[in-house]
């Protein structure tokens, strides 16, 4: 997991932001590395697939929006799911498939019920 110690050091201060994960292997390092600089208005994690989340400490997500994200269905509900368990306050899942450079959403998680497709 990369990303989250400038998230939990601003936790630790009384601050938080929404997160977006991202649970693809070719995501780009930039974002996850450099978020805090950029002042972006949420904060970049990225999740391996092969890193097993029950090994992983998730507890920065309590009280949080969180949106997952990948092209990998079953690794986006794994996430979610985890999302979920670790406390976050609402969690979104988005799936893409990818088709050539563009990806297209074909699945949507939500806690609320709200951004659900297809079901």
């Amino acid at each position: 997991m990369r990303g989250q110690e400038n998230l939990i050091a601003m936790r630790l201060k009384g601050k938080a932001m929404a997160v977006s994960i991202g649970t693809d292997k070719d995501q780009s390092l930039y974002l996850p590395a450099n978020w805090k600089s950029l002042g972006t208005s949420h904060a970049f994690v990225a999740i391996d697939p092969d890193e097993k989340l029950r090994d992983l400490d998730l507890r920065f997500l309590v009280s949080l929006r969180v949106h997952v994200e990948g092209c990998d269905d079953a690794r986006v509900v794994e996430v979610f799911e985890a999302a979920k368990q670790a406390g976050a306050l609402r969690v979104i899942g988005t799936v893409f498939k990818r088709q050539g450079e563009e990806y297209r959403t074909v699945r949507m998680l939500d806690t609320e019920g709200l951004m659900e497709w297809p079901e």
